[in-house]
């Protein structure tokens, strides 16, 4: 079995540079990438033609922001993103002209607000804004089946808080009961007495059978 190789640590200053290559090189793929959208656009209302405007989509990596992009090529050129081919198709737009692209001021990364980051460890307000969206989908096309899987969802809720309190509850108890056996200074004074006394009690008994 082979070993694991251990992980090596950069220097503060070369990771600190690195750090700073990433954000130039973030800014240049920015700005190529504006380059080429726009260009797409302009071949969408020209020609009619989207393939470079698809193409463009599927050379982001999973981690940029393919969603803005597309947004970005359907606000401003002939697309269209269809759920169903997973890609984007041609729309008809009449309106749109050449000289309109030069009116373009947005970048293709603003159209869609990049979310928040979330923590791993927002979990409640993950399911609270599961329940929410569920409620909405109910009420918007509300079926009995819809409706009894939020009956369901909210009775686990309710339980679950249900048995969150009654946790609580119970470590209250526990601790009114550890506190009600704690001893006074003055109790604990006479306990220490008492002791001795048992103790010097027991001595002397050894001692009397002894003789």
């Amino acid at each position: 079995m082979a070993a694991s190789k251990q992980f090596i640590a950069m220097p503060k200053a070369e990771l600190a540079k690195e750090i700073t290559g990433i954000a130039k090189t973030g800014n240049r793929l920015n700005v190529r990438i504006q380059i080429a959208a726009l260009n797409a656009i302009y071949y969408s209302i020209a020609e009619g033609y989207i393939q470079y405007g698809q193409n463009l989509v599927m050379a982001l990596n999973n981690g940029q922001r393919k969603n803005s992009l597309v947004a970005f090529l359907e606000k401003y050129g002939k697309f269209q993103w269809s759920k169903e081919n997973k890609s984007l198709v041609f729309k008809k737009r009449d309106e749109l002209t050449l000289e309109s692209i030069s009116e373009i001021k947005e970048h293709w990364f603003e159209t869609i607000k990049a979310p928040e980051p979330k923590s791993m460890y927002d979990f409640e307000d993950e399911v609270n804004r599961f329940i929410k969206k569920m409620e909405k989908a109910v009420t918007d096309k509300a079926t009995i089946k819809h409706v009894k899987i939020m009956d369901y969802i909210n009775a686990a809720i309710a339980q679950y808080h249900e048995d969150q309190l009654a946790n609580e509850e119970a470590e209250d108890e526990v601790a009114e009961q550890v506190a009600s056996t704690e001893l006074s200074d003055a109790e604990q004074m006479e306990l220490a007495e008492l002791l001795t006394v048992a103790v010097e009690t027991e001595t002397n008994r050894k001692e009397l059978h002894a003789a």
